[in-house]
């Protein structure tokens, strides 16, 4: 890849980097994500001590049991996206999915982070540009991460003449929600927000302001893009692969069974349907959102020390050794033939672009985004892709972000959808 750094698709190489035990640190182009003179959360930091208390101290809001406790706020933000598709549908309009999905998964992160919805959906914008700067953002910085001075680039006075940076506006934003949270903590809403306002220091004294801060931006910096990638890759797949289609809906009405097409399902509901569950993991297998000292790999090979080693997911997660020799094929169907295996996969599963210590903290809370609008979009909708030849237009800036994605819906009836 260039001097130092190393990309590399193994099995063995990933459980090394990746375990527990391996003191392994992030590589100098996280530095980038280390905004001077504010406090961080703990995606950025290098230092494995500090990583790991930040990343504790924030990990038990994202358990599932946890996130159950706030599924009627993610509930919310369904009722408000399958309403808006019925309207198109109504009109006979095509829809462009990957905003959509985009607009209902940084909506979620609204409702539970910041108090309300940000209204990306209701208003059919991107409110505060919110979605257009975070893009921006990671073009910059999943590029100069790799330049000399990083930082020093953005803060040089002749580029900060030219305008202030990304999300300035939104940080203004949310800095008053979490003043307004703080000022009337009567509704004492079980949700994100509330959980990071009881965050303590490693001394046990209240979360500073800006240590709150810092964990807001990570999930919506995090949460957002990464979510809405894994529920466009669903529905590509689906659509494409017209007996995965058929098998999905059967279960899902099954199911269902009489429940009128629009009812919502519930997320402990969704984890009933076995086939739901194989096509999502097949998804994300397929379409991952993210595209130290001296180092010895399985007695394979010799890494010296100050070298970058990297991993791709996309690569990864097609490794034949791993999930057989048809690994580039869409097949939900492997991952319900043996449960040994099926342990196997999901242990080295690279799905948001990490793994074991570093995996991804919100992973818990986009299948479950992602779960409840699969199984009723195809409750309530049959869909196909306008454009065949050419499904979507993928934007690659560190998130492999899909767009153009136009679909057509058809609203199934109840007689149908029995």
């Amino acid at each position: 890849m260039g001097k130092h750094e190393i990309s590399v698709q193994d099995e063995d190489t990933m459980k090394a980097l990746y375990s527990h035990r391996q003191n392994t640190p992030k590589s100098w182009w996280y530095n980038v994500w280390i905004i001077p003179g504010a406090a961080q959360g703990f995606f950025a930091i290098r230092d494995r001590k500090l990583h790991g208390f930040l990343r504790k101290r924030v990990s038990h809001m994202f358990s599932v049991t946890s996130l159950v406790t706030m599924e009627t706020y993610i509930q919310s933000c369904m009722d408000v996206f399958m309403s808006k598709m019925s309207q198109f549908e109504a009109q006979g309009k095509t829809v462009e999915i990957g905003n959509w999905t985009n607009a209902l998964a940084f909506d979620v992160i609204g409702e539970l982070g910041y108090g309300p919805m940000f209204g990306h959906m209701a208003t059919e914008s991107d409110v505060l540009n919110l979605r257009g700067d975070i893009l921006s953002g990671f073009k910059i910085f999943s590029r100069i991460g790799y330049l000399w001075g990083q930082w020093r680039l953005v803060l040089n006075p002749l580029v900060a003449a030219l305008g202030p940076p990304p999300a300035t506006t939104f940080a203004d934003y949310t800095a008053r929600q979490l003043q307004a949270r703080k000022a009337d903590r009567s509704g004492r809403r079980a949700d994100l927000l509330e959980h990071w306002l009881n965050m303590k220091r490693a001394d046990n004294t209240p979360a500073h302001d800006d240590e709150i801060i810092a964990e807001m931006f990570s999930v919506i910096g995090g949460g957002g893009d990464t979510t809405s990638i894994l529920m466009r890759a669903c529905l590509f797949y689906v659509a494409t692969s017209p007996k995965v289609y058929a098998t999905l809906r059967k279960e899902i009405d099954d199911f269902c069974g009489d429940r009128e097409p629009d009812r919502q399902i519930m997320y402990k509901e969704t984890q009933t349907l076995p086939y739901l569950q194989a096509v999502i993991k097949e998804s994300a297998r397929l379409w991952p959102s993210i595209s130290v000292g001296g180092l010895t790999i399985d007695g394979k090979f010799y890494v010296p020390e100050g070298y970058s080693v990297s991993i791709s997911p996309m690569a990864q997660n097609r490794d034949p050794c791993i999930y057989g020799d048809d690994a580039k094929e869409f097949r939900p169907e492997r991952w319900l033939q043996n449960e040994i295996q099926t342990r196997r996969m999901e242990l080295l599963s690279m799905t948001f672009g990490g793994n074991g210590p570093r995996a991804c903290l919100g992973t818990n809370l986009a299948l479950m985004e992602v779960q409840l609008l699969i199984t009723r979009f195809i409750r309530g909708f049959d869909y196909e892709i306008v454009n065949k030849e050419h499904p979507w237009r993928v934007c690659s800036a560190w998130f492999a972000s899909q767009n153009e994605m136009y679909i057509r819906l058809t609203r199934r009836g109840f007689d149908s959808a029995k």
